[in-house]
Order: structure tokens, then C-alpha cells, then sequence
């Protein structure tokens, strides 16, 4: 029976045919052959060390619109785009990523949606496998600030509430300073 080793199943790294991934795979396989397991999970240092927090890909997002039906109905209809994003946080299977407001605004005013209500409400903290990333965008790492948000080319705060970084008390009072 085969195992499936994560985080290389699906491992974008991998797709580029970098040898030290499939040594690292060929390895773990090689441990745990023979022990019963279905699927392995390790902490893989080749796309911790790609994926660090600030690192910028490109990952399909789902928003929603409305469609019509055969009846002429009016029906919600999901639909998917590939949009910039920055990596917030990793965890051993995944990450965290914030998708960028302006790209994410773009597909939404090219799919001529006023419907749909808070723009921001589906960018913001998705967690999500790492095989989500389609590709990493060759930019500088973003920087990150003391509360997870990233920062824009400004150097402020792309949060929902708005930038908390530069007020010491709003901090204190939710558990930050």
C-alpha cells in the first residue's frame, strides 16, 4: 500500500523538480516502510525555509456572486481566481496568508459584483494547505508586524480594523503590549 507523505503530496517546491525534496521524500518512505501507515506528516525544512512569513504567492481564492438559473432566478454562484497574496504564519501542514486588496477588488469589479457586501471579509487569515500555492511571486519578502498583518509598500498595517502597530494602549487592551 502506498503512503502519503505530507507535505510533499501536493508540495509546490516539489513541482519545480528540486532534487533535495525528492531525496527528503524517498527517505521518509524509506522509514516508514513497512510500519502500516497511510499518511506520514513532518515538518519539511526546504518549504518552511521558502514559505517564511512575508513571502509572497499566488493562490486561488473562491468569492461569491449571483447567477441566474434556467428559470431566470436569481441563484449564488461560487467562483475561483488566482490572486496575489503574502504568508502571515506556517504550521507543519499549511500556512496563513492574507490576500492583497487590490488584486482581490479587481476580480470582484471585473465580475461586476455590487452585491457583494464586505469586500474584505474573504482576504483576510485564510488557512489553507500549502497545496493551495500555484506559484511564488519573485518579490521581496513583505514585512510583518508585531500583531500577524502584513505590511503594504507604505509600511502600514493591511488589516480589516485598520493599523493597531503605532498605538501602545489599543495593544494592552487586547493582550499584544
Amino acid at each position: 500500500m502506498a503512503v502519503r507523505i505530507k507535505p510533499c503530496f501536493g508540495c509546490p517546491i516539489a513541482k519545480t523538480d528540486n532534487v533535495h525534496c525528492a531525496t527528503l521524500k524517498a527517505t521518509m518512505k524509506s522509514r516508514v516502510s513497512g510500519l502500516g501507515l497511510r499518511t506520514v506528516i513532518f515538518d519539511c525544512p526546504v518549504l518552511t525555509a521558502s514559505c517564511a512569513p512575508g513571502t509572497r504567492v499566488v493562490i486561488p481564492q473562491k468569492y461569491m456572486t449571483i447567477g441566474y438559473s434556467y428559470f431566470g432566478e436569481e441563484v449564488p454562484v461560487v467562483e475561483k481566481a488566482e490572486v496575489p497574496a503574502t504568508i502571515l504564519t506556517t504550521h507543519p501542514t499549511g500556512f496563513t496568508a492574507v490576500v492583497d486588496k487590490a488584486a482581490f477588488q479587481s476580480v470582484i469589479d471585473e465580475a461586476n459584483e455590487d452585491s457583494f457586501r464586505d469586500k474584505n471579509l474573504a482576504r483576510f487569515r485564510r488557512r489553507m494547505p500549502f497545496s493551495r500555492i500555484k506559484k511564488f511571486i519573485p518579490e521581496p519578502r513583505r514585512e510583518v508586524c508585531d500583531l500577524g498583518n502584513a505590511k503594504d509598500e507604505n509600511g502600514q498595517c493591511d488589516s480589516a480594523s485598520g493599523c493597531l502597530c503605532a498605538d501602545t494602549e489599543n495593544q494592552r487592551s487586547i493582550g499584544y503590549a
